[in-house]
């Protein structure tokens, strides 16, 4: 009987671990969700950029057409600007998805490699 009470008690500590690892990987894969979500809409920006640079590239060609080509190289410094503070954003986003991603999967592992140990424990204590 303290056997069994002692094996029950061991199953629920396990079983406690388990949940608790359960856990770190829905938070993980919450992340990733979050972190996919702000890529979506990293790419959304980059497409509205993409439709501002073509409006910005309209008023270009007015302006040197009007022979004003100091405006024109200013709004050009100005579009590289936001392309690079556009990719800084993605590429930072990216990173986080992936590195969110690696969270995950080693938490995963971590859940698996427990389960692996809760059940060759038990079936050394059953043996």
């Amino acid at each position: 009987a303290a056997e069994v009470a002692r094996l029950r008690a061991q199953e629920e500590a396990a079983a406690g671990t388990l949940e608790a690892l359960h856990r770190k990987v829905d938070a993980a894969m919450e992340t990733v969700a979050k972190l996919e979500a702000r890529a979506r809409e990293a790419e959304e920006a980059e497409e509205a950029k993409a439709e501002a640079k073509a409006k910005a590239d309209q008023v270009v060609v007015k302006l040197v057409t009007k022979n004003d080509a100091a405006a024109a190289k200013e709004k050009e410094r100005e579009a590289a600007k936001a392309a690079v503070v556009e990719g800084v954003v993605k590429q930072a986003a990216t990173d986080e998805l992936e590195a969110a991603k690696s969270a995950a999967e080693a938490a995963e592992m971590e859940l698996l490699k427990q389960e692996e140990r809760v059940r060759t424990h038990f079936r050394s204590d059953l043996a």
